[in-house]
């Protein structure tokens, strides 16, 4: 007997609650970073839209190459590309925040909780774009 599925997974609706609903909302404002250092050196990772001048929250391992005049770019789930530049960084709380250059009108800034109303125990996601 052969199955075969009309619909694929991204376009089944998920209800909010559940992790793929959340990971399906969230999955727009997430974006894969690629840097690269003046010394050839580089990586990647992963970062969130957090407001709509273009600003992504990643963390500082990511974009650590890219900081003194490496190149640095964001790419989102629909594969458009655009360079950016570190803003702002603290290698030991392990954040950077990165500006997109010529930033599209769309974002869509993923919204944050409040710490205030997180009880240990509460169920938690990771949010990412990895490979």
């Amino acid at each position: 007997t052969t199955v075969a599925a009309s619909d694929t997974g991204g376009s089944v609706k998920r209800d909010a609650g559940t992790v793929a609903g959340v990971a399906g909302k969230a999955l727009p404002s997430t974006v894969t970073i690629q840097a690269e250092g003046s010394n050839g050196e580089g990586g990647t990772g992963t970062g969130f839209v957090f407001d709509k001048e273009g600003h992504i929250v990643t963390n500082n391992h990511v974009v650590a190459e890219a900081v003194d005049g490496g190149k640095l770019s964001a790419t989102f789930p629909s594969g458009k590309k655009y360079d950016a530049e570190v803003v702002g960084h603290a290698q030991g709380y392990d954040v950077a925040v990165i500006k997109l250059e010529n930033a599209p009108s769309d974002l869509k800034p993923l919204p944050l909780g409040n710490s205030d109303q997180v009880a240990v125990g509460d169920s938690t996601i990771a949010i990412g774009a990895p490979f």
